[in-house]
């Protein structure tokens, strides 16, 4: 479905509002500020939302659906509706649909500041009134949280993690702390899978924090390749 520009920016920073308390900690606790009370009954009149992201598969989008239906009171007719796709896929759709004035989404997280800045800075987000910021702008500051409020804000975070399968001969007793647990350790020699860090934006952004941190990324990729 296409919304004009008007109708999708308005809806951009309705959805935002709700999002950013649904991601709060403790959920079911967080009160809904007086900024949300007046902005549920336009969500109920909406009827849907849809949602532009890369982080959330099937099962959690079902639970936040529940969720978030249920906190608000938005009735069990209202849909929440998302489209997940990889990091680069996805700022290219939000450019092109933002640049097209025809939108398939009404709101979008992506791992990309440089996609944000440069949305904020061609006027396509109207400015956010959140209610909840307050209650995490503390923790966000401290953390180095990249944000620009009004304009965008980070609502949730996520790192990448190895997996493996407990199943294969070695590894039952695996137990992964650290990356020195998997490049100092004999039984995953040659065994272990790396992503591609030029294919990703959001690799690129993680390796690019290691590094930032101190973490020796260069160490990793020669004990990786011997």
């Amino acid at each position: 479905m296409k919304r004009n520009l008007k109708t999708c920016f308005f809806l951009i920073p309705l959805v935002m509002i709700l999002a950013a308390a649904f991601v709060a900690p403790a959920f079911g606790a967080t009160p809904i500020s007086p900024q949300e009370k007046k902005l549920i009954p336009l969500a109920k009149k909406e009827g849907s939302v849809t949602f532009l992201q890369t982080s959330f598969n099937s099962p959690t989008i079902r639970r936040m659906r529940a969720a978030f239906t249920k906190h608000y009171g938005l009735g069990s007719g209202f849909k929440l509706n998302t489209i997940q796709k990889g990091t680069g896929p996805t700022v290219s759709q939000a450019r092109q649909e933002i640049r097209a004035n025809k939108f398939s989404f009404d709101a979008v997280a992506v791992a990309s500041a440089g996609f944000f800045i440069g949305a904020a800075r061609a006027g396509a987000f109207l400015p956010l009134d959140s209610g909840q910021l307050k209650n995490h702008e503390e923790n966000a500051k401290a953390r180095g949280v990249f944000y620009d409020y009004p304009h965008f804000i980070a609502p949730f975070s996520y790192t990448f993690q190895p997996v493996w399968n407990s199943g294969c001969p070695g590894v039952g007793d695996l137990k992964v702390n650290s990356y020195s647990d998997i490049l100092d350790n004999p039984k995953l020699k040659g065994k272990v899978l790396v992503s591609d860090v030029t294919k990703s934006t959001s690799y690129s952004l993680t390796t690019i924090g290691l590094m930032e941190n101190g973490f020796d990324v260069h160490g990793m990729w020669k004990k990786l390749k011997a």
